[in-house]
């Protein structure tokens, strides 16, 4: 076998253990990825991140949807992304009904809301960011 590690060709992966890391290498990079893409929504007051098989992510900000600088996400990127973040009944819904709602929480980054689903190019989703602190009546502007 040959794979493409840190840029680096290793070719003989005939160890488990070799093979478990390369596994475990592969899978962390899509949850870091994610919380990158999280983090960086937050940072930029984003709403939401909508990630699409066949399109860059797109953040939401103040109602406008803008794109992340980034390369297309492949079925694969956003299956890793979607499924590494449900546990093991939203795996089992979201294969039986094509969707799936849930929420999660990345430490020291914030809550969030998910719709995941499949559509014509592949799967979907979009995380809403649930913010940690409420707000006042004052501080939404609302109406006495």
């Amino acid at each position: 076998y040959i794979f493409l590690v840190n840029n680096q060709i290793i070719t003989y992966i005939d160890n488990f253990i070799l093979t478990f890391k390369f596994i475990t290498y592969y899978i962390m990079n899509f949850m870091a990825d994610l919380i990158e893409l999280l983090s960086f929504g937050v940072k930029n007051k984003a709403s939401d991140l909508h990630l699409s098989a066949g399109m860059p992510p797109l953040i939401r900000v103040h109602g406008e949807v803008k794109k992340i600088n980034m390369p297309s996400l492949s079925r694969d990127e956003v299956t890793h992304m979607i499924t590494d973040i449900m546990n093991e009944s939203q795996k089992k819904f979201f294969d039986e009904h094509y969707e799936c709602d849930f929420s999660f929480e990345v430490k020291d980054v914030d809550r969030f809301r998910v719709n995941a689903f499949q559509q014509n190019r592949g799967p979907g989703a979009v995380l809403r960011t649930i913010p940690s602190n409420v707000l006042t009546l004052e501080q939404l502007n609302a109406v006495k």
